[in-house]
């Protein structure tokens, strides 16, 4: 899927409404096991969004947000990392995410009572 994908300069995209993940405002890829960081990269470059957060906030900065990461001025979207591998060692992972959800993301977005 990778190849075609690439072969027909197609961005990634969801399915439901093929918009492509770009517009997104927030990126969330779980990290399950060492091997899942790779495809994660992969995810990026297919999405045409830059890889590291220094490269992501420099355009951002480049494109006249000066403070910062925005929705409202159309910033690229956070690229943010969850999973149970990230509680062993995010160090590795540190460049290419702007935040993790340490463990299992689901407590995270749980609805209070």
């Amino acid at each position: 899927m990778l190849t075609a994908l690439r072969d027909a300069a197609q961005p990634l995209f969801v399915v439901e409404r093929k918009r492509g993940v770009a517009v997104f405002d927030l990126f969330d890829m779980p990290v399950h096991c060492e091997l899942s960081a790779l495809n994660c990269l992969e995810h990026l470059a297919l999405s045409s969004i830059l890889l590291t957060w220094a490269e992501r906030d420099a355009a951002d900065a480049a494109a006249g947000h000066v403070d910062g990461w925005s929705v409202v001025a159309g910033s690229l979207p956070l690229v943010v990392a969850s999973g149970t591998t990230l509680s062993s060692n995010p160090d590795p992972y540190a460049d290419f995410f702007d935040s993790a959800l340490f463990g299992d993301g689901e407590p995270c977005c749980a609805p209070s009572r």
